[in-house]
This record gives C-alpha cells, sequence and structure tokens, in this order.
C-alpha cells in the first residue's frame, strides 16, 4: 500500500492543495491526516473540506478540538487563541461536528498506529514529542506495543525517532529511511500549513514497502498571508499584551507541574 501522510494544515488552502498536487502525482492509493486541518489561517472550511473529500483517515488535533468547542483554548497562545475565536465563528456547523467527531488515536494496520500528538502517558493531542525526556518514553511506550511505527504530528517538524533494543536516536532534514527489523520508529511528516524548522515550503511524507520519503512542496505564500491579513489573522500582540503572555505561560506550566506532582502521589 503507498499512501501519502499529511499533518498540521491549519486552514492554508494554497498549502493543501499544492501538497495534494503532489501526492496525485505520485500516485498515493491513500492519504492519512494526523490532524489539526483548522486554526491559524484563513481557509478552514474549505480545507476541511478537501480533507474530508481526499483523506482515508484523519485524527483530530487540538486546534480542530477547538474549534469545535470540545476542548477550551485556555492554554494556548494569544495568536492562537486569536484564530482559535475567528475560526469558531465562520466554521461551518457540519464541519464542526465532523472535527468533533474525530479520534486524536488510531491504529491503521498491524504495523502502524497514528497519533497527532504524543504516545504518553495516554494517546493525546496536546503533549509535543520533541524533549529528550519525552522523545524516550514515546519510544519506550511504542516499544511494548506490536506496531513497530507510528507517526505523529503537533511538533510541526519532520523528524525520524527510532528505538531499538534500548538505543535512541533522532534525525532531522532527511530525505527518506527504511523499516528495518525490530527498530521503532515514532515519524513526524512534517506541517502542510505551518512548517516550523526553518523551510517555508510545505511538508508530507509518502509511505510505501517499508519505505518513507519525505517531501517539501512550494506554494503561493503571499496569497496565504494574504488572506490571513483580510481576515485580521496576523494580528500581534503589544509588548504589554507580549509580558502578560510571558508570565501566563509561566503560571500555566507551574500549574501542569503542579497537577503531574498530585498524579504521581
Amino acid at each position: 500500500m503507498r499512501y501519502g501522510v499529511i499533518s498540521d494544515v491549519h486552514a492554508n488552502l494554497e498549502a493543501l492543495d499544492a501538497v495534494c498536487r503532489q501526492l496525485d502525482a505520485a500516485h498515493v492509493e491513500r492519504v492519512i491526516c494526523l490532524g489539526d486541518t483548522v486554526g491559524y489561517h484563513a481557509h478552514p472550511n474549505e480545507c476541511v473540506a478537501r480533507v474530508r473529500e481526499r483523506c482515508d483517515v484523519v485524527l483530530a488535533g487540538n486546534h480542530d478540538r477547538a474549534a469545535a468547542g470540545t476542548l477550551d483554548p485556555i492554554e494556548f497562545p494569544f495568536v492562537a487563541r486569536h484564530a482559535i475565536a475567528w475560526t469558531r465563528d465562520v466554521l461551518d456547523p457540519a464541519h464542526a461536528a465532523y472535527l468533533a467527531g474525530l479520534p486524536w488515536f488510531d491504529v491503521l494496520d498491524r504495523t502502524t498506529s497514528l497519533v497527532h500528538g504524543a504516545l504518553v502517558p495516554t494517546p493525546n493531542d496536546l503533549l509535543h514529542i520533541s524533549s529528550p525526556q519525552r522523545i524516550e518514553a514515546n519510544l519506550a511506550a511504542l516499544a511494548r506495543r506490536t506496531e513497530r511505527l507510528c507517526w505523529f504530528g503537533h511538533t510541526h517538524k519532520p523528524v525520524v525517532h527510532t528505538w531499538l533494543a534500548g538505543r535512541i536516536a533522532s534525525q532531522l532534514g532527511i530525505a527518506s529511511v527504511e523499516l528495518v527489523g525490530e527498530t521503532r520508529y515514532l515519524v513526524n511528516p512534517g506541517s502542510v500549513g505551518q512548517p516550523r524548522d526553518g523551510d517555508p515550503r510545505a511538508a508530507c511524507a509518502i509511505f510505501d514497502d517499508g519505505r518513507i520519503q519525505f517531501l517539501r512542496v512550494e506554494f503561493d505564500v503571499s496569497a496565504t498571508r494574504r488572506a490571513a491579513d483580510a481576515a485580521g489573522l496576523l494580528l500581534r500582540p503589544s509588548a504589554v499584551r507580549r509580558s502578560f503572555e510571558v508570565a501566563r505561560s509561566r503560571w500555566l506550566d507551574a500549574v501542569s507541574l503542579a497537577r503531574r506532582a498530585r498524579a504521581r502521589l
């Protein structure tokens, strides 16, 4: 089975259409979306419609749930909260209901699972697999499962994390990887709509016969920015707001640490 994997579209229609054309040219048989179809950009309805039409398996991301009203975006940063408020106002009720009903974890087949955020402490759409501690914990969780490959999103960066007999390795910026032996793989295809690895091109991946190929796709960035600007989504916080956001973030981190400490008691 030859399939394409996309994630974190974030209502960027120009990027999504460019990626879909690339996957069509590559003759993929199925398309998997790892969540966050909406948020940040100005075409949530069009992007949800495309994903519903084009993708065989779709997960919910935290922005999807926030836009659908099933997650309080209180812990989102200012720009993300502003975009969610705008998205809620314009999102078609049928699309909102669709997003609200999506899972954030799924098992594709006996070898492959899918998650938007992370596998631990339970599969979720909120935690980033980014720090060394979280990478290790998630690879250990995958090693206890029957699947050898887990696709994840949320970090907006294409990466491969591997585990074999307790040895962990990570690879960024690679063109492809071959799945071999008993190795476990955590793989992020990167973000379609909002890459965060220094490369402005849309990111996606193709998986076929044990080989993962990472792709970067040009799209009309200026058109995306014009649409976001027209919708008021490029608003940036004032200096006072930025100071408040920093203090707020530190407070939320402290609350999160306290919750985890209580959970261990």
